[in-house]
């Protein structure tokens, strides 16, 4: 018998009462609409929660959490909706899904001991927003979704990209958080977990508590609040847009850029995402959108020049069956700078590289955050899968990709599906192999709630069984490769097999943590494998 048959589950009135007079009446959902939108991510709904939350604070997170588990339900958490590996999706019909948007406020912002403390709901681009007028960042400062997707989720789930080649993954720059356990209890980390003067300034005080809460997709509990480190946001930029004939030479360059730490961002694409982005397809405003990104970033006349070459070279430059790799140099100096990007240089010619214009790189930092309205207005939909190498096994594991996707070429044409690799470097030693796939998809649940402003969402009908199948069949063997090669994984959620690539002993004392938080189970079951019976 499964947990959920053996527990007793409150439907009375007086518990939904109780949870409407907690949160507000307002904010407990029910409706299908909305229960069919919150039991979706970007990819997948498994079954449609009971209830839909929207606490307002911390203390509301705590006091809803600890009645709905005493009332034997379960809990999930949810932040932007951005994911795509089922994390924030509920596995059992009497589970209540905790939006967490409302949790928005910027507690404190600390220039003198450099931290910044923010509620969970708080998205990466409203930080940057925040703290730019200050000079000031956090060394890892979003995901490109970072438009929407909130720091709760990215701590949670952990995410990459800017900073990211030089400061590591979103948990790498957080100091502590205030938790929400399965008993209603907020539990804090690091330095601020003390009755005596408590400041959120140092992490590692003791046991890393704070390490034990990232990255668990919400398995351990509900992340209210974090502090993030901040540094001064360096104010000069080199942009670097190389050209390789080959995937060695492209990856190779990398990995040697990641280990002479000369980049915050150093990505790669192979030739179908280079051909991808080329495409003559492309809308109209989005090359305007991208041109105004180049002209945004460094000094008007650099941008002015790199806008020149594209006008009059068109996009026949990214048409070419090029690898391409795209490097963000940051410094305090424009000396300092200048010299990473030689540096950059040097070791893409060591590599049989050749420069193009730095036009991507620029745009990218022009208008960082993507926009996933614009999403809402196509049926093609984008599904990641990813695997995190050392450096030494990195061109291995994007060779094994491509044998994974000729080997069911024939499934993936059947059904209209066709894929990309992006790639990029973690810190000094990782490098991020992210094969990119795109299918047809007329769902609506999901994409239909963000539609452009003053327009009415696209209508959506079904999916292809047989396609999402597909998918299934190609991810699953990805994943399954990745893990067979010692990979590590963000984003695990309910998709990676996390139990099966852990060793015994591992797994054993994980699975006694979480009996310790979660008792019954009841925090996101399912999630890292943990309470899935």
């Amino acid at each position: 018998m499964s947990l959920a048959q053996t527990l007793s589950i409150d439907h009375s009135d007086s518990f939904k009462n109780e949870l409407k007079r907690i949160v507000g009446a307002e904010h407990v959902l029910n409706s299908s609409e909305e229960l069919d939108f919150y039991s979706s991510d970007i990819f997948d709904q498994k079954v449609l929660a009971e209830l839909v939350v929207q606490p307002g604070t911390p203390e509301e997170v705590a006091a809803a959490v600890g009645l709905c588990t005493a009332a034997g339900y379960a809990v999930v958490p949810r932040g932007g909706g951005l994911s795509y590996t089922s994390g924030y999706l509920p596995i059992r019909a009497q589970s209540v899904i905790f939006d967490l948007a409302r949790l928005n406020r910027i507690i404190e912002i600390n220039a003198e001991d450099m931290y910044v403390t923010v509620e969970a709901g708080v998205t990466w681009h409203q930080l940057y927003e925040a703290l730019r007028p200050l000079g000031l960042r956090t060394p890892y400062w979003g995901t490109v979704s970072g438009f929407h997707a909130t720091i709760g989720g990215g701590l949670s789930q952990g995410s990459t990209h800017f900073g990211s080649a030089e400061f590591g993954p979103s948990g790498d720059s957080c100091l502590g958080l205030e938790v929400v356990i399965a008993d209603g209890s907020i539990v804090k980390t690091g330095s601020a977990a003390t009755p005596h003067r408590p400041s959120p300034f140092f992490r590692s005080y003791g046991p890393d508590l704070t390490g034990l809460f990232l990255n668990d997709t919400g398995a351990l509990g509900f992340k209210v609040r974090a502090t993030m480190k901040l540094i001064k946001a360096p104010p000069h930029q080199r942009y670097a847009s190389i050209a390789f004939e080959t995937i060695e030479q492209q990856m190779g360059a990398m990995a040697e850029v990641s280990r002479n730490r000369l980049a915050s961002e150093c990505g790669g694409w192979n030739p179908a995402l280079v051909r991808r982005f080329g495409s003559a397809d492309t809308a109209i405003q989005e090359d305007l959108k991208y041109l105004a990104g180049v002209l945004k970033t460094g000094s008007l006349l650099g941008g002015i020049r790199d806008v020149a070459k594209i006008a009059l070279a068109g996009r026949r430059a990214w048409q070419d069956d090029v690898y391409l790799m795209h490097v963000t140099t940051d410094e305090f100096s424009s000396a300092a700078a200048d010299e990473k990007a030689k540096a950059v240089e040097k070791i893409a010619a060591t590599f049989g590289g050749k420069m193009i214009p730095a036009s991507y790189p620029r745009a990218h930092r022009g208008r960082p955050f993507a926009d996933m309205t614009e999403q809402a207005r196509t049926e093609e939909r984008t599904v990641p899968t990813h695997g995190i190498a050392p450096h030494s096994r990195a061109i291995e594991m994007a060779k094994n990709v491509h044998d994974i996707f000729a080997a069911h070429a024939e499934l993936l044409e059947r059904q209209g599906i066709t894929w990309s690799l992006i790639s990029s470097t973690l810190g000094t030693s990782a490098t991020l192999v992210e094969p990119l796939i795109y299918y047809p998809d007329k769902r609506g649940a999901h994409y239909a709630r963000i539609p452009k402003p003053g327009k009415q969402p696209p209508s959506f009908g079904e999916a292809d069984p047989a396609t999402i199948e597909a998918l299934r069949t190609v991810r699953r063997a990805v994943g399954q490769m990745f893990m067979k090669n010692g990979c590590a994984h963000l984003q695990i959620g309910k998709s990676y097999p996390y139990k099966e690539g852990r060793a015994p002993e591992t797994w054993a004392l994980l699975k006694g943590i979480k009996d310790i938080v979660d008792p019954k189970g009841l925090i996101n079951p399912g999630s890292l494998g943990l309470a899935s019976e």
